[in-house]
């Protein structure tokens, strides 16, 4: 009897370790992520091992980014010698290539919520598009192709992500019924202009029938053009040390920010060129500020007042800088600028309150 009884536990044991196990057999060499579920019903993922001879398309891709490289750095020797002065033109030419290389290096949703980003920014790209509908609270309309409930809002970087950058990219979309989708909103977080340049990305991609790969990429391309196009005027505005906010701009982390359809981009823009502004205006002795200057500066305080519920409030700080160091100029000055700043604090508060209180409330 104790044998029997030994038996049956060590019987009953192995059969719970079978129903436990997993076996997969595959007559293919394969790529990327399989889901599971246990008896228990708690997801499981397993990765399978790429194998270098299955995945040739690295090999092409690594091969047409190294080119790319190879001839970006070649022009950047010649603009160099060319335009040795000019920061602001070398950080351009920097920026863009390697913000392109950057672009595919991060695969589609790999960065920080983009999911939440790039469904922010259909949602503009609707509007932009005369799209009026509202389905209901975190709903809008997409193309049926665009519709990928696997898609979280920050994916791993896998193999099978940059397959499928490489097979799908600049293919057409050939379902593009609208249908009803879940969809996360950021657009309460910062201004739309945050959002803009990707909208206009996707909707110049949707108008042209790109499938959604090709629509996020045309997206994040079109927000780094813009970023790396304030960052640059930013760096044209420094009196001194355009090279330091040059260096900085180039950053593994904000280029790959810059790069997505994220809305640090912009904000990082913006503030770049804000400390700009307040800069020249402390510490520009020979030229005359414009009225240009004087807008731009109370519009990029406006912008970063109503982003991301006015984390970079402080930044703003940087103006009353300007108030001591005209001082000692001519009091006309002292008192144009005390008033510029006194207006730049008070509308920037208002625009604070009037767009955050009501949320946290």
């Amino acid at each position: 009897k104790d044998e029997s009884d030994s038996d049956s536990d060590e019987k009953s044991s192995d059969e719970e370790e079978a129903e436990r196990s997993v076996s997969i057999c595959s007559s293919s060499y394969t790529n990327g992520d399989i889901e599971l579920t246990s008896g228990a019903g708690i997801p499981a993922e397993m990765c399978m091992v790429a194998l270098y001879r299955n995945n040739g398309f690295i090999r092409g891709m690594f091969a047409r980014l190294s080119f790319f490289l190879i001839l970006f750095i070649i022009l950047l020797y010649v603009a160099a010698l060319i335009l040795d002065k000019d920061t602001a033109f070398l950080y351009l030419t920097c920026a863009v290539c390697m913000g392109m290389v950057f672009s595919f290096v991060t695969p589609a949703y790999s960065i920080s919520d983009e999911r939440t980003h790039i469904d922010s920014v259909y949602i503009l790209s609707n509007k932009l598009l005369g799209i009026t509908d509202e389905p209901g609270p975190q709903m809008t309309l997409k193309r049926s192709g665009d519709i990928n409930a696997s898609f979280k809002n920050t994916m791993p970087v896998t193999t099978a992500r940059y397959r499928y950058v490489d097979e799908n990219l600049f293919r057409h979309e050939d379902d593009r019924d609208l249908r009803i989708a879940y969809a996360r909103n950021a657009q309460a977080n910062v201004p739309l202009l945050c959002y803009f340049p990707a909208a206009v990305g996707f909707s110049v991609s949707r108008l042209a029938g790109m499938n959604m790969i090709t629509m996020v990429m045309m997206g994040r391309w079109m927000n780094m053009l813009v970023c790396v196009g304030i960052i640059c005027l930013a760096i044209r505005q420094m009196p001194f040390g355009g090279a330091a906010m040059a260096a900085i701009s180039l950053f593994p982390k904000t280029l790959q920010q810059i790069s997505s359809c994220s809305y640090d981009g912009t904000v990082i823009a913006v503030i770049f060129l804000f400390i700009a502004l307040c800069m020249k205006a402390i510490f520009d002795e020979d030229k005359k500020i414009s009225v240009v200057d004087v807008l731009l500066l109370m519009n990029s305080g406006f912008f970063i007042a109503s982003c991301k519920g006015g984390a970079y409030i402080p930044v703003l700080g940087i103006a009353l800088m300007i108030i001591p160091a005209r001082a000692g100029r001519n009091n006309q000055q002292r008192h144009n600028w005390a008033g510029i700043v006194f207006t730049l604090i008070v509308c920037s508060a208002v625009l604070f309150f009037g767009k955050y209180i009501p949320i946290f409330a």
